[in-house]
C-alpha cells in the first residue's frame, strides 16, 4: 500500500512538472485568477503579451490587463456568461487588452473555475489575436476594393458613352478616395492633353483646359508609364502649377496613374488633395486599378464610337450618293459634296474643292462661300506652284497639322485662322479632276479615319463630277448646236452688211460668255473696229470707231492671223498687249480670225475684266463661231460692193448731171452776182453815209445795211462756188490743215460748250490750196458742232488708208433721214433755220476740185453721223 502510495505521489509530481512545463511553453497567456479577482499566477507568455513581470502582476486585480472604457463591457460580459461548471472552461469571446505601455489590443479570452483546497479559482487564458485581426481586416480591405473595383468596373463598363464613362469612373473613384478633387487627362494632340472629365475641386474652370504632354507629374506619368504618389517636398514642387491660374487650387498631395491601351499611354487619371500626406499606398492602388478600367472603358466607348461613327458614315455616304445622283447641275454637285464633307467630318470648320480645267493651268476653288479662279505657275504667285499646285497637279494628299509652322504661303481660301488642312485627290481612273479638302481652325485636328471618309468622299466626288461635266457638256454642245443653227439662219437672212455685223454681235454671247466684244475688218493690211459692244462709253467708243491698227505691227492681230486664234488668260502676262483704246479694263481675251477661204476678212474678240476667265473650250466655239460669220460677212460684201458700184455709177451720172447744172448755174449766179454786187455796193454805200450823216445812229439803217452787207456775202458765195479763185497751191499735209480748221472754229466750240476730241496722226503731204481746204474741213467742224447741239461731243481724226489721206468728223447728233442725206451737198440745202445752206456744197466743191471725196454716213439709225474726206496723196497726184 505504501509503495502504491509513493507511485500515486510520484506521477502527481510528473504531471504537476509537465503540466508545468506546458504552461510554462504556452504562446497563450495563462493567469490563475482567485475569488477576488486577484492574480495570484502568470505564466511566461503573459509578461511577453502583456510587458508585465511575475512580480507586477501578483495580488493585482485582472482589471489591470483590461482599458478602462471596456471595464462595463467586461463586467457585463462576466455577468451574461455566468460562472463555469468546475472543471470546464466558458468562451468569454474577443476583448480589448491594455499593455504596461499603455498600447490596446484585440484578444482572444477562455475562462475556466477549479477548486483547491476547498477554495474557487479561476483559470484565464488569454490569446494575443492582433495578426489575426490585422490579416482579417486586411483581407476585409481587400474584399472592399476588390468589390469597390467590381462595381467601378461594372459602372463604366455598362458605358459606351465616353463622356458619361469619364464622369461615371471618376465619380466612383471620388466616393472611394478621401479626395477633393479626381480627374481624368487624354491625350488630344501629340503635344497637348485636355482635362476631359473633372470632378471635385474647381471642376468647372479645370473641365476643357489643356496643358503640354510633357508638364507636372502627369507629364511624367504619361511619359514613363508608371503610377506616382507625391511622398516629399521635392516631388510636390514636380507638380504642374501654372493650371492654378485657371483653378485657384493648390495641391500638396496627389495620386497620378497612367491610363493604358495596350502599349499606348492615353491619358492620365489623378486624385488631388490639399493636405499633403493624405493619400495612402492602398488609395494609389485604387486609383491605378481604376485606370486599367478606365482603358478598358475608354476602349469600349471609343470602339463603339467608331462602330457608331462607321454607321452615320456609311447612312450619310448613301445620302450624299442618292442626292449626287438625282443632280447633273455641276454647280449644285460642288456644293453637295462640300456639305457632304462638313457633315461626315466633325473637326472640319470648312471644305472646298479645287478643280483643275483641261489645260490643268487654272483652278476653280468652290467653297461655301462661293467660287473663285486660281491660276497655277504665275510668276506672282510661285510658291503656290511649288508646293499646293504641284500636288494638285500630281494628285497627291495633303496633310498639314500646324499651319503655323507651315513656311509656304496659304492657297486660296484659307484664311490666317486656319491651323489644320487635310486634303484628298478628287480621281476616277487615271482622270484627276483635282482635290477636296476640309480644315480647321485647331491644330492637328484630323486622324486617320478622317482621311479615310475624305477618300470615300473623294470617289463618290469623282464621279458625281464626272457625270455632272458630261452632262454639262453634253448640254453645251446642244446649246452650241442650236446657237450655230440659228446664227447661221439670221446671217443667211439678210446681204446688208451692218445687218450681218450688228447679228454677229447679239449671237456671239449665246456661244460664248464674255464682257466686250468687237468685230474688225481688215482691208490692205489695216484692221478697223466695225462694231463693238460692253464696256465702253460713248465717248471711248466713237475714239475705237476711228482708230486703224496695222495688222503686222500689233501683236495680237498678227497672232490671230497665223495662227487662226489666240487666247490669253492674262494679258498683263502677254509680251506686246495692245489694248484697243487706252483705259479699256481688259485682263483676258479670245480672239479668231474672220476668213473666206484664205482671204483674211478680219477678226472676232472677246475680252473680259477677269483675269483666266476664258477657257479652252471657247476658243474651238469661236472659231467655228467665226468661220460660220466669214461666210455671211464675205456674202455681205461682195452685195455691197456691187451695191456700191452701182452706187458710184449713179453717183457718177448724177455728178455729170450736177455737173452740167453747176455750170450752168455757175454762168447763171456769176451772172447774177456781178449785177448784183454793183447795185448792193451802192445801197451799202449809201445806207453809211446816211447813218454817218446822223447824230445819232438809226437802228433801222443799221439793219438795213448788214442785211445788204448778207447779200453782198451770199453772192460772194455763189460767186466762188461758180467760179472758184486760183489760189497758188503748195504742199501741205492733211493734220497741219485740220489744226487750222478747228483753230476757225474755236469760237463755235465755245459757243456751243462742245466736248471735242481728236486723234491727228502724222500724214503725208499734199499738193493744195491750203486756205480753201482749210475752209472746206472748218465748214464741216462747223456743221458737226451745231449738228451735235449744246454740250455736244464731236471727234476729229486722221489717218492714212490704201494710199489716201483721211480725216474723219464724227458727231453724236441725231441721224440723217435718206432724203436729207441724198440733198446734203446740194446749194441751199439746210436743215438749220436761218442758214444759207452753202457751206458743205463750198466744202464738197473744194475736195472735188482736189480729186478726193466727201462721203457721209449714219453711225447708227438714232444718233451720230460720220464725215468722211479722202485726199489722195502728193506723190499719188504725181503718179496721175
Amino acid at each position: 500500500r505504501l509503495l502504491r502510495a509513493r507511485q500515486a505521489e510520484d506521477a502527481l509530481r510528473d504531471s504537476e512538472a509537465r503540466l508545468a512545463s506546458i504552461i510554462a511553453i504556452s504562446a497563450d497567456a495563462i493567469l490563475l485568477v482567485d475569488a477576488d479577482l486577484r492574480i495570484r499566477l502568470a505564466n511566461p507568455a503573459t509578461e511577453r503579451i502583456f510587458g508585465y513581470t511575475d512580480s507586477e502582476l501578483i495580488g493585482q486585480p485582472i482589471d489591470l490587463l483590461l482599458p478602462d472604457w471596456f471595464l462595463p463591457v467586461h463586467a457585463e460580459r462576466l455577468r451574461l456568461i455566468g460562472a463555469p461548471p468546475v472543471g470546464q472552461h466558458t468562451e468569454y469571446g474577443e476583448g480589448v487588452g491594455k499593455r504596461k505601455d499603455g498600447s490596446v489590443f484585440p484578444l482572444e479570452i477562455s475562462i475556466g473555475l477549479i477548486e483547491e483546497k476547498r477554495q474557487t479559482a479561476f483559470t484565464v487564458t488569454v490569446r494575443d489575436i492582433t495578426r489575426r485581426k490585422q490579416a482579417e481586416a486586411e483581407i476585409k480591405r481587400r474584399v472592399e476594393q476588390l468589390a469597390a473595383l467590381a462595381q467601378i468596373g461594372q459602372a463604366v463598363t455598362t458605358q459606351l458613352n465616353l463622356d458619361r464613362v469619364l464622369k461615371t469612373l471618376i465619380d466612383e473613384v471620388m466616393s472611394r478616395l478621401d479626395a477633393e478633387g479626381v480627374s481624368v487627362l487624354l491625350r488630344d494632340t501629340p503635344q497637348e492633353m485636355v482635362f476631359a472629365a473633372v470632378n471635385g475641386a474647381s471642376a468647372d474652370q479645370l473641365r476643357g483646359q489643356r496643358i503640354p504632354v510633357n508638364a507636372g507629374i502627369a507629364g511624367q506619368v504619361l511619359a514613363e508609364r508608371r503610377t506616382v504618389r507625391v511622398r516629399n517636398e521635392f516631388e510636390r514642387r514636380q507638380i504642374f502649377r501654372n493650371i492654378e491660374n485657371v483653378t485657384q487650387y493648390h495641391a500638396l498631395d496627389l495620386i497620378a496613374a497612367p491610363v493604358m491601351l495596350g502599349n499606348e499611354a492615353i491619358g492620365v487619371i489623378e486624385a488631388v488633395h490639399s493636405r499633403a500626406d493624405v493619400f495612402t499606398d492602398d488609395d494609389a492602388r485604387l486609383v491605378e486599378a481604376a485606370a486599367s478600367w478606365a482603358a478598358i472603358a475608354i476602349a469600349n466607348a471609343r470602339q463603339h464610337q467608331s462602330l457608331q461613327r462607321r454607321l452615320r458614315e456609311s447612312e450619310a455616304m448613301a445620302a450624299i450618293g442618292r442626292a449626287l445622283n438625282e443632280t447633273l447641275d455641276l454647280n449644285h454637285v460642288l456644293q453637295l459634296i462640300i456639305m457632304a464633307a462638313r457633315q461626315i467630318i466633325p473637326n472640319a470648320d470648312g471644305a472646298a474643292l479645287m478643280l483643275l480645267d483641261e489645260s490643268q493651268s487654272r483652278v476653280q476653288v468652290v467653297d461655301e462661300s462661293g467660287s473663285r479662279e486660281w491660276l497655277l505657275a504665275t510668276e506672282a504667285e510661285p510658291s503656290h506652284e511649288d508646293y499646293f499646285g504641284q500636288r494638285l497637279l500630281k494628285g497627291e494628299q495633303i496633310n498639314i497639322g500646324d499651319l503655323a509652322q507651315f513656311d509656304q504661303p496659304r492657297p486660296p481660301g484659307i484664311g490666317p485662322a486656319v491651323r489644320a488642312v487635310l486634303a484628298r485627290p478628287v480621281q476616277s481612273g487615271e482622270q484627276n479632276f483635282g482635290v477636296i479638302s476640309v480644315h480647321s481652325n485647331v491644330p492637328e485636328a484630323f486622324a486617320d479615319d478622317d482621311l479615310r471618309l475624305l477618300a470615300m468622299l473623294g470617289d463618290e466626288a469623282a464621279i458625281a463630277i464626272q457625270n455632272a461635266r458630261l452632262f454639262t457638256m453634253e448640254h453645251t454642245q446642244r446649246q452650241l448646236a442650236e446657237a450655230l443653227r440659228d446664227t447661221a439662219a439670221s446671217l443667211t437672212a439678210t446681204l446688208d452688211l451692218d445687218e450681218v455685223l450688228d447679228r454677229v454681235l447679239s449671237n456671239i454671247g449665246r456661244v460664248v460668255p464674255h464682257d466686250s466684244a468687237n468685230i474688225m475688218l481688215v482691208k490692205s493690211g489695216v484692221a478697223q473696229v466695225a462694231r463693238c459692244e460692253g464696256c465702253l462709253d460713248r465717248e471711248m467708243r466713237d475714239r475705237l470707231l476711228a482708230r486703224r491698227f496695222v495688222v503686222i505691227d500689233t501683236p495680237h492681230l498678227q497672232r490671230m492671223a497665223e495662227d487662226r486664234h489666240l487666247l490669253i488668260a492674262d494679258t498683263a502676262d502677254f509680251k506686246g498687249w495692245t489694248p484697243l483704246i487706252d483705259g479699256a479694263p481688259v485682263r483676258s481675251f479670245v480672239g479668231a480670225s474672220i476668213r473666206f477661204k484664205r482671204k483674211l476678212l478680219g477678226f472676232l474678240s472677246l475680252e473680259s475684266r477677269q483675269p483666266g476667265f476664258f477657257e479652252p473650250a471657247y476658243v474651238e466655239r469661236l472659231q467655228i463661231f467665226a468661220d460660220q460669220a466669214a461666210v455671211a460677212i464675205e456674202n455681205a460684201r461682195l452685195y455691197q460692193l456691187e451695191q456700191e458700184q452701182f452706187q458710184t455709177w449713179q453717183q457718177d451720172q448724177a455728178r455729170l448731171v450736177q455737173t452740167e447744172k453747176m455750170n450752168a448755174l455757175g454762168r447763171l449766179a456769176a451772172s447774177l452776182a456781178e449785177e448784183l454786187n454793183r447795185p448792193l455796193a451802192s445801197i451799202s454805200q449809201h445806207l453809211t453815209d446816211a447813218i454817218d450823216a446822223q447824230p445819232f445812229k438809226s437802228d433801222g439803217l443799221v439793219a438795213a445795211r448788214q442785211e445788204v452787207m448778207r447779200l453782198r456775202q451770199i453772192a460772194q458765195t455763189v460767186l466762188e462756188v461758180a467760179q472758184p479763185g486760183a489760189e497758188t497751191r503748195r504742199l501741205v499735209t492733211l493734220d497741219e490743215l485740220v489744226q487750222q480748221a478747228l483753230a476757225q472754229t474755236a469760237e463755235a466750240v465755245e459757243q456751243y460748250q462742245t466736248r471735242l476730241t481728236t486723234a491727228l496722226q502724222a500724214t503725208p503731204v499734199i499738193l493744195a490750196a491750203p486756205a480753201q481746204l482749210t475752209q472746206a474741213i472748218a465748214n464741216i467742224v462747223r456743221n458737226a458742232i451745231e449738228a451735235a447741239g449744246p454740250r455736244g461731243q464731236v471727234h476729229v481724226a486722221t489717218q492714212v488708208e490704201d494710199g489716201q489721206l483721211v480725216a474723219m468728223v464724227v458727231d453724236d447728233g441725231p441721224s440723217l433721214r435718206p432724203e436729207e442725206a441724198s440733198r446734203l451737198f446740194e446749194p441751199f440745202f439746210t436743215r438749220k433755220p436761218g442758214h444759207a445752206g452753202m457751206g458743205l456744197t463750198v466744202s464738197h466743191n473744194a475736195v472735188q476740185q482736189h480729186g478726193g471725196t466727201l462721203a457721209v454716213q449714219n453711225l447708227t439709225t438714232d444718233r451720230g453721223v460720220v464725215v468722211t474726206l479722202k485726199l489722195p496723196t502728193a506723190s499719188a497726184m504725181a503718179a496721175i
